[in-house]
């Protein structure tokens, strides 16, 4: 019996959560008032036998633990859903370096596409009879679908809504080079990119959000700032792990290693007086 099936159902949820979160989410974020990282700390606990809340340095080993059991058992679990794409189909995300394959793709994915286009039903090799009302319902019940949405006001790389200056710049540290001056145009340039070099361009924004991202205190009820050493913590394994991945994808960035060096040496120190 593989790893992903000795979960618990509800352990199963949490898990795919992980894998579908990104990693600043995960260090910093919430799913529905708990935090990622309680879950990160339990799934390792139950699928390495190990685990040490208060070790800052493991967390990045932790998730990243985590995240490579995804496709391993994304696929042998595949057995049991009902919508199967066909061989060596790959299913991009318009204006993200996102794809969906028989790797990652759940039955609700595959529905949620089919409702954004019917067509698509060609790309599945499975589907079950009665696909198309399952279509229907979930198009029926999906929360503010005549709401217009949210005009985003920028270039977005990933999770990040960046000026067309900051898109250029870097753009041209990937030695990607273009007269594209306005925010389709750079939007247009990027939707193009081959996929490891969008992926190393989503590192890049992922890194340049978080130098500009001042550390917020935690407030309390009566207005007094109040921070914990499970907060330090955490948000020193995040910029460990910022300053890991600038010193890989983009060694020759002097200026923006520093900066990212001088922030965890800060919180390092922080940490020390707590």
């Amino acid at each position: 019996m593989s790893t992903f099936q000795n979960l618990s159902q509800v352990e199963q949820v949490k898990l795919k959560k992980i894998w579908d979160t990104d990693y600043q989410t995960i260090v910093r974020g919430k799913d529905d008032g708990v935090p990622f990282l309680k879950y990160v700390f339990e799934l390792h606990y139950k699928l390495f036998g190990e685990t040490c809340s208060n070790c800052p340095n493991k967390i990045s080993g932790y998730i990243q633990k985590l995240k490579k059991l995804n496709t391993e058992t994304i696929v042998e679990t595949k057995k049991k859903n009902t919508f199967v794409l066909q061989t060596g189909t790959i299913i991009p995300v318009p204006g993200t370096s996102e794809s969906y394959s028989n790797a990652n793709i759940t039955d609700e994915k595959a529905i949620q596409l089919l409702s954004e286009n019917q067509n698509r039903k060609s790309l599945f090799a499975s589907l079950p009879k009665d696909w198309e009302e399952q279509v229907k319902a979930f198009i029926a019940n999906k929360p503010n679908a005549d709401a217009p949405s949210l005009k985003v006001v920028g270039v977005k790389i990933g999770e990040n809504v960046l000026t067309v200056e900051e898109a250029l710049s870097l753009l041209e540290k990937l030695n990607v080079s273009t007269k594209a001056t306005t925010i389709s145009g750079v939007d247009g340039v990027i939707k193009k990119l081959a996929e490891e070099v969008a992926n190393e361009l989503v590192m890049l924004a992922d890194a340049l959000s978080a130098s500009k991202t001042p550390v917020v205190d935690a407030v309390t009820e009566t207005g007094s700032k109040e921070r914990t050493k499970e907060d330090v913590e955490f948000e020193l394994a995040s910029a460990e792990q910022e300053l890991d991945d600038l010193i890989a994808i983009a060694p020759q960035d002097a200026e923006a290693i520093k900066v990212a060096e001088e922030k965890a040496k800060a919180l390092k120190e922080e940490l020390e007086k707590l």
